[in-house]
């Protein structure tokens, strides 16, 4: 009896470290993909920041096309449409586009991602522009 009290336990303890294992696994990767997603929308955060105050959009025509596949492939539905709006605006209509939408959506995300209490309200800008001298 003594063999087979050990046999048991020994399979018991084996079935428990699969189990802690993959359970850890499972969650690191979730942790992995969140952390992935998180610095993507981050940087298309700044992108589109910098997009709304940028004199010359053409100079960072290169970050904004990353930005919009990024949200392509990482952004909610909701994300994914208002940026194709923009797409839309920009490419075909040829007329400026509000990006406050989508930087709302953005930062209402992040936030939640992060564990960050909610905010209401529009995202304010300012543009510091360099002091012109008087002759």
């Amino acid at each position: 009896m003594t063999t087979l009290a050990v046999s048991i336990s020994a399979i018991v303890a084996l079935l428990v470290a699969l189990s802690t294992h993959h359970l850890t696994s499972t969650r690191d990767q979730k942790n992995k993909r969140r952390e992935q997603r998180a610095g993507y929308l981050i940087n298309t955060f700044r992108v589109f920041s910098r997009m709304s105050n940028h004199p010359a959009i053409h100079e960072i025509s290169l970050e904004i096309e990353n930005a919009i596949s990024d949200i392509q492939l990482f952004g909610t539905k909701e994300q994914i449409n208002e940026v194709q709006k923009i797409v839309t605006d920009l490419a075909i209509n040829k007329e400026d586009s509000d990006l406050n939408k989508i930087l709302t959506l953005l930062r209402d995300d992040l936030r939640e991602e992060l564990g960050a209490e909610p905010i209401t309200g529009d995202i304010m800008w300012i543009k510091i522009s360099p002091k012109k001298h008087n002759p």
